[in-house]
């Protein structure tokens, strides 16, 4: 249970999972809507590709900050992962 709460091993899975995120969402668009079931237009692909944009630099702070992870980083990185919506279905 003590691994859990150490900040630096949260880091580096926080990492793992963006990065996953990350490159699902840089899919080819036929690819992509195979993977997640999403039909998305030409506008849906572009914000797809922005958004794991963000999420790969999220994993690379996390990557980064792993050794030496600041509290108020964790929070930061924390707070996207609680108001990001539950896949539905």
């Amino acid at each position: 249970m003590k691994r859990w709460l150490d900040l630096g091993f949260l880091f580096r899975v926080i990492a793992i999972l963006e990065l996953g995120y990350a490159l699902t969402g840089l899919l080819p668009p036929e690819l992509l809507s195979s993977v997640i079931g999403w039909q998305l237009s030409a506008d849906g692909h572009w914000v797809t590709k922005l958004l794991a944009l963000a999420l790969a630099a999220q994993a690379w702070v996390a990557w980064t900050l792993r050794r030496q992870p600041h509290v108020g980083v964790a929070k930061g990185l924390v707070s996207t992962r609680s108001a990001a919506p539950l896949p539905v279905g």
